[in-house]
């Protein structure tokens, strides 16, 4: 019985030292009081620049008069709605572990972003990154003294993922934006087949050589080019196949004159590589963008094509 009432000590002693451990981390108790709100920007409608240095490269997304990329490439609309939900929402949850401090410092140092935002009224700056598996997200502040845990109430989010897309991965992926009432002529020449050409025609658009124009198959047509998303940018040396597939002569040319001129387009598409899910694209600039075939494909039709005879 002796022995028993001792192994019940021992049995208590461990699971007092747990529950302490459990809620101890290292730390002195002064350094648990902090705003948990500290990285969130209450009025996010004043953010003008986000900064974003990771690896050497650094990523500027300004706001003079619309988002702009490294002061050259539109940037996606959705991710600054993204980011400016997570900035006006994150919440610390705790400070990380002191057991594990120096090491989570060194992963944000040379694995982590350094994040600068502007607003209206001032500047925030600090590192953004997380654990190995992107499960958990932690925010520091910018001297690396005090590095936390954070997330958004009720969601499961990494947050520190919005801050590790790369500079293509921030660009605007909106290749058409045009419609019916806006197109003024759209070409699709073929090196070796029948083209495309749809013009304006007095009141209402006309294909080459259609008489009797299929309306309904025309109009869903069209309206692929109203909201036609590119999967992504290129950069040469990422990917040697598509590199190499540049060098060569396309298949064929896309051009899409529209009423608003920014909307216009000049593309030259390659033919697919053997197994590949994407089409190789160039704009007037030389910019590689890749569109996953089956939408790409839908778009490469012939005249005959919208013929109620066909």
């Amino acid at each position: 019985m002796r022995q028993l009432n001792k192994h019940i000590l021992i049995l208590i002693g461990l699971i007092v030292v747990s529950v302490g451990l459990f809620f101890y981390d290292g730390s002195n108790s002064s350094s648990v009081s902090f705003d948990v709100d500290m990285f969130q920007i209450e009025d996010t409608s004043s953010l003008k620049s986000l900064i974003i240095e990771r690896f050497g490269k650094k990523i500027e997304i300004q706001n003079p008069d619309g988002w702009l990329l490294n002061e050259r490439y539109a940037v996606d609309p959705s991710l600054i709605k993204v980011t400016k939900a997570i900035m006006s929402q994150v919440s610390i949850i705790r400070p990380v572990s002191r057991l594990n401090f120096d090491e989570i410092k060194t992963d944000l140092l040379t694995k982590g972003a350094k994040v600068t935002l502007g607003t209206k009224t001032g500047v925030k700056s600090f590192y953004a990154g997380g654990n190995a598996t992107k499960s958990v997200g932690y925010f520091a502040n910018e001297n690396l003294t005090d590095i936390y845990v954070v997330g958004i109430p009720g969601y499961e989010n990494y947050l520190s993922g919005i801050f590790e897309l790369t500079l293509n991965q921030w660009r605007d992926r909106m290749l058409f934006a045009s419609n019916w009432r806006s197109i003024q002529n759209l070409r699709i020449k073929y090196s070796n087949a029948e083209n495309l050409d749809i013009y304006f025609d007095k009141k209402f658009l006309a294909v080459n050589s259609v008489n009797l124009l299929d309306t309904a198959v025309f109009m869903d047509y069209l309206s692929q080019y109203e909201q036609f998303m590119l999967n992504d940018y290129l950069d040469e040396g990422e990917f040697p196949r598509y590199d190499s597939l540049s060098k060569v002569e396309p298949f064929a040319t896309l051009t899409l004159d529209d009423i608003d001129a920014s909307r216009s387009r000049n593309l030259k598409i390659y033919p697919l590589i053997p197994k590949e899910r994407f089409y190789l694209l160039k704009d007037d600039s030389d910019q590689m963008i890749v569109v996953d075939k089956g939408r790409m494909e839908k778009l490469m039709k012939k005249g005959s094509y919208f013929s109620v005879n066909k």
